[in-house]
C-alpha cells in the first residue's frame, strides 16, 4: 500500500508520497480526481492542533476525533463508508485530509542537531 498526500487545487492536483510512484500512475490518479469533481482543499483547513485537545494531537475540524484515529481505523479494514456510516459528524473529505496530512509527515525529514 502506498500512502499518497492528494490536494487539488483549480489547476493541478499535487501528490505527495514517500515512494516514488509510476508516472502513469500518478496520471491515471489525477485524471480520475479531475473527471469525477473529487475535489480536496489544502488539509491546514481541516486538521487542527489544538495545545488542551486531545493532548494537542492533530484533529479532523476541533472535534474530539484524530489523524490517528482516521488512520488507525482504515488500518484495522474498515471502508471509508463504514467511517463515514459510524461518525456521521466527518465527511469523506476529512479522511482524505487526515491521510493528505500522515503522507506529507511521512514525507517530511527532521534535522537533529548533534
Amino acid at each position: 500500500m502506498i500512502l499518497c498526500g492528494i490536494i487539488y487545487s483549480d489547476d493541478y492536483v499535487y501528490i505527495t508520497s514517500p515512494k516514488p510512484i509510476q508516472r502513469t500512475f500518478l496520471v491515471d490518479l489525477a485524471s480520475f480526481f479531475i473527471e469525477n469533481k473529487i475535489l480536496m482543499r489544502d488539509y491546514k483547513e481541516i486538521i487542527t492542533i489544538e495545545v488542551g485537545k486531545l493532548g494537542g494531537k492533530p484533529t479532523i475540524r476541533g472535534m474530539r476525533i484524530s489523524v490517528g484515529d482516521i488512520l488507525n481505523w482504515l488500518a484495522s479494514g474498515m471502508t471509508i463508508p463504514e467511517i463515514l456510516a459510524d461518525f456521521d459528524e466527518l465527511t469523506q473529505e476529512d479522511i482524505f485530509a487526515a491521510l493528505s496530512y500522515a503522507a506529507d509527515r511521512e514525507n517530511k525529514i527532521y534535522q537533529i542537531a548533534v
